[in-house]
């Protein structure tokens, strides 16, 4: 295949710089590769494979962002589930758990408490 130069093409690691607060190039990817699941549908973003590498075309990607947005309603993608991967409760029951093991690991005498950081 030939990219055209009329069209705009993006890098994974371009598309995910463009992402409304920022992304990871791996979630892009997946969005290609696996899709996103949203009210029981999976979307993919379009995307081509050239000598090796993907690249992905501005119009899909907005096209892609706004079946997304459409399909929840008219919410889109939220910026810090984009910038982050995860959501928030996720990431704050994770840190919990952490701090748990490491509280448990210095009562059993397995790390040093005052070699932990809190």
């Amino acid at each position: 295949m030939i990219l055209l130069p009329s069209e705009r093409w993006l890098t994974p690691h371009q598309a995910a710089e463009s992402l409304p607060g920022g992304g990871h190039p791996a979630k892009v990817v997946r969005w290609f590769t696996e899709g996103l699941i949203v009210d029981g549908r999976r979307l993919k973003l379009a995307a081509t494979r050239v000598g090796g590498r993907w690249f992905v075309r501005t119009a899909d990607l907005e096209a892609f962002l706004a079946a997304v947005g459409a399909a929840r309603g008219g919410q889109g993608i939220p910026a810090a589930a984009v910038a982050v991967g995860v959501s928030r409760i996720a990431t704050r029951e994770a840190l919990r758990r952490h701090r748990q093991a490491k509280r448990e690991l210095v009562a059993a005498g397995v790390l040093d408490a005052e070699a932990v950081s809190p």
